[in-house]
């Protein structure tokens, strides 16, 4: 991932440069204090502000795909436009936690599949188009075209996503709070919920 992030790392190679010494060829790998040190600075660059930053909802969001993750032997037979539209449709419902309910924009390195997103109607679409375009019904969002080039990260912080551990009283309360809201909302007596 620091390799997608390096563009946006200021004197990433001088930083790195005590790790990637150790990666030549007749060169005994030690790890020892400077390596140490390279590894934490880069650590701590890749998490702070304008490389990786918590989700704010109220800014503008912008979202790159490409279509390169690894197919099923099935899917490996589409055209590569449902390739590319399927990958814009994975990385949506893979964040869908986070572009439900707001506007968003995609930036896709493929022309082709912009009019299949974009446009309202489905006629005209093969099924499996279809079927594509229905899944992105359920987000708001403006497509683009940019060049590959220009895309640099797509899909890299997605590649190792980490759970976040629950404290068993939390996840608790949370269930509990998901229940009532569910019951406090519902019509049915009490008497029928026994």
């Amino acid at each position: 991932m620091a390799k997608y992030l390096a563009r946006k790392v200021p004197n990433y190679s001088d930083i790195l440069f005590p790790l990637t010494s150790m990666l030549r060829n007749k060169v005994t790998f030690v790890w020892e204090a400077t390596q140490e040190e390279a590894f934490q600075k880069l650590k701590k660059i890749l998490s702070s502000d304008p490389v990786l930053i918590i989700f704010n909802p109220g800014k503008e969001t912008i979202f790159t795909t490409d279509a390169s993750s690894t197919l099923t032997p099935t899917e490996s037979r589409y055209a590569q436009i449902e390739k590319e539209a399927l990958a814009v449709v994975w990385r949506c419902e893979k964040f869908r936690d986070y572009l439900t309910g707001i506007h968003f924009k995609i930036k896709t390195d493929d022309k082709s599949v912009i009019p299949i997103l974009s446009k309202k109607n489905l006629d005209g679409l093969s099924p499996r188009l279809q079927r594509i375009k229905l899944r992105m019904m359920k987000f708001s969002y403006t497509i683009k075209h940019i060049p590959g080039k220009e895309l640099f990260a797509a899909d890299a912080l997605s590649r190792n996503p980490q759970k976040v551990p629950y404290k068993r009283e939390e996840l608790e309360a949370e269930i509990d709070a998901f229940i009532q809201m569910i019951t406090s909302s519902h019509s049915t007596s009490s008497g029928r919920l026994d």
